[in-house]
């Protein structure tokens, strides 16, 4: 049998010395004082296994989210995650099969003409109200383009995203236009330069202003990766406001970014022509199912069911059902999941091909970030 000498310090705080005459390493062992509490070590975290939360008490210090891994690191990571959770719980809701879309891609849909498909997201198209024709700070009139350091701001306004404004490594940095009259804005635009992944913007704050000087805080976004840029044009839906001015404020660069620079930028509105469609491509059941359960990750100011509206056929779109959605869940970014968890598809003509069908009827400019169709 090994011998060890264990021997306290002389200060009575629970602090012992391990001694083995087999080792030339004495270890130092920190003992609960008599409060029960731990007391302070010079352990690392890697060497504390199996600690109950019996023995943590009092606050415990601020973490580095900069040493976490692992872990989610934007809005939409965090959507899709909720997204494949609630595919989970289609057993307890006796379903056999179906499909989460988190629109990583667009295999799986089959938008029309009058959507806008990026990654994580299909939303409804919008009529530009930003200018893509500028080519100078002050032209075409009345039109202009400022920004707080670097050049050419003009150039985020010029339709082209192989050209670019900004060129500063000071943050934060401010792009504007002067529409020179005021115009209603229910969705704006941001978009890498072409060329350059390694200048995207991870986190900023997007405002608009009736005098140029006072500004009101509409959207600020944080967290973003180069995933989330491609393609490089991403949509923001918001709800709708009116502004002359509008601004763009970024506060981090993505990994390897030097200097701010972004290719294009753009506010716009909702177009004319409604409703306008999403319909998924069909999937394939072994039998005619009876039962279907639909849910929708949604982006926007919406009235379900009447702005927002979900279908699904069993017979690849020939015959469609109504869903009943409603809200189960708002994420902290806004994010509503909506769900029907039992849909009535008994009456439609038999068939083994499985669509969802979502419509956009309302007046808000709305984005979809996923979808999830089962059936039993």
């Amino acid at each position: 049998m090994s011998k060890i000498a264990l021997s306290p310090d002389g200060g009575g705080t629970g602090t012992f010395t391990l001694a083995s005459p087999n080792s030339n390493t004495n270890r130092t062992l920190t003992l609960p004082d008599a409060a029960g509490e731990l007391l302070t070590s010079t352990g690392v975290g890697s060497g504390l296994t199996s600690l109950t939360s019996a023995n943590l008490t009092g606050a415990l210090p601020a973490l580095d989210g900069s040493a976490l891994t692992g872990v989610p690191n934007s809005s939409k990571d965090v959507a899709i995650l909720f997204l494949y959770a609630s595919e989970t719980q289609s057993k307890r809701l006796n379903m056999v099969d179906g499909i989460v879309d988190a629109f990583k891609t667009s295999t799986d849909v089959a938008p029309n003409g009058d959507l806008d498909f990026a990654y994580g997201s299909i939303t409804t198209r919008a009529a530009a109200n930003s200018p893509s024709n500028m080519t100078s700070l002050t032209a075409p009139a009345p039109l202009v383009a400022s920004a707080s350091a670097g050049t050419d701001a003009w150039q985020a306004f010029d339709g082209s995203n192989g050209s670019y404004a900004g060129g500063t490594s000071t943050l934060p940095w401010s792009v504007q236009v002067d529409m020179g009259t005021s115009v209603t804005t229910e969705e704006y635009t941001i978009a890498c330069r072409l060329t350059s992944y390694n200048y995207y913007w991870k986190a900023w704050t997007f405002y608009g202003s009736n005098d140029g000087s006072t500004w009101v805080t509409i959207d600020s976004k944080s967290g973003k990766t180069a995933a989330f840029w491609s393609p490089q044009e991403q949509q923001f839906p918001i709800s709708s406001r009116t502004y002359r001015y509008w601004k763009w404020t970024v506060t981090q660069l993505g990994a390897g970014g030097l200097q701010a620079i972004v290719g294009t930028l753009g506010v716009s509105r909702l177009a004319a022509s409604l409703p306008q469609n999403l319909e998924s491509v069909a999937f394939s059941t072994a039998t005619a199912p009876s039962t279907a359960r639909l849910g929708v990750q949604s982006v926007g100011s919406l009235t379900i069911n009447t702005d927002l509206i979900g279908y699904v056929s069993r017979d690849g779109g020939t015959t469609w059902t109504t869903a009943n959605l409603v809200l189960v869940e708002t994420l902290a970014d806004g994010t509503n999941y909506y769900e029907d968890s039992s849909i009535d598809i008994s009456g439609q003509p038999s068939g083994t091909d499985m669509k969802y069908k979502i419509t956009f009827a309302g007046a808000a400019l709305t984005s979809v970030n996923g979808a999830l169709l089962q059936w039993s």
